[in-house]
């Protein structure tokens, strides 16, 4: 009983320390975005924040622009590019 409560508390402890070093890493990427995304040209990082912030499909976006998908697709690829490139480390 008490080898399993140990067991119990150290399965606990090692989570919360591994989740306490994920919200750590979580907050340093968002930073890294955050300083990034001005970097972008501005329509792509409008079509970047409506992706990503808004949660709309590009079929959306690319309706609200009146810009074909093909066009959403394209800015997409590249600010995914340029994150990808800043993040280098995290991935």
């Amino acid at each position: 009983m008490i080898k399993d409560r140990l067991e119990e508390s150290m399965i606990i402890n090692k989570l919360c320390f591994e989740e306490g070093i994920c919200k750590l890493f979580e907050n340093e990427i968002k930073e890294i975005v955050d300083s990034s995304l001005p970097r972008l040209p501005e329509r792509t990082r409008n079509i970047y924040l409506m992706s990503r912030k808004k949660n709309m499909k590009n079929e959306e976006i690319a309706k609200e622009l009146n810009v074909t998908v093909k066009t959403i697709e394209y800015h997409m690829t590249k600010a995914l590019s340029l994150l990808r490139e800043e993040l280098r480390e995290y991935l």
